[in-house]
């Protein structure tokens, strides 16, 4: 899968070998914007051309267009680590959020660091013959240089 960007919106574009498309769907908004396209130049002037006519809707009708990055999410982590950070936020005199925010632009600059990810199986969502196959937890490390 790909990703494409335009105006501050973001697609997703995959390929349907069956009929031989591609095909794509802005991200991260409520309102459901879907695109495709012959070829890639084509998949991505439609996708632009939604965004634009989106955009026009929205204000003719004078509803606020839906933004895909607000800025704002939600981070689960343990209660220890929660204390931790705002105890810290509190003796340095920041929000939670700007240690947050300090700590996202560090990983975001720095040129190598590595993220682990732990797979559980068998994934209850799918029932497809590779996670059937999974009986234990892996560990899988990305590094991006």
């Amino acid at each position: 899968m790909k990703t494409l960007s335009y105006k501050g919106y973001t697609a997703s574009l995959d390929f349907d070998l069956e009929g031989n498309y591609l095909f794509g769907k802005i991200q991260g908004i409520n309102d459901v914007i879907s695109f495709d396209g012959e070829t890639p130049q084509e998949a991505k002037a439609n996708f632009e051309l939604m965004v634009d006519e989106y955009l026009d809707y929205c204000q003719k009708i004078g509803k606020q267009p839906d933004k895909s990055y607000s800025g704002t999410f939600n981070i689960r982590t343990t209660e220890e680590i929660h204390r931790r950070l705002s105890q810290k936020a509190f003796a340095e005199g920041v929000s939670l959020n700007k240690i947050c925010e300090l700590a996202f632009s560090q990983y975001l600059d720095n040129k190598t660091h590595s993220v682990t990810y732990i797979i559980q199986s068998p994934i209850p969502q799918y029932s497809n013959s590779f996670s059937s196959k999974l009986s234990n937890t892996y560990n899988y490390t990305a590094s991006r240089s």
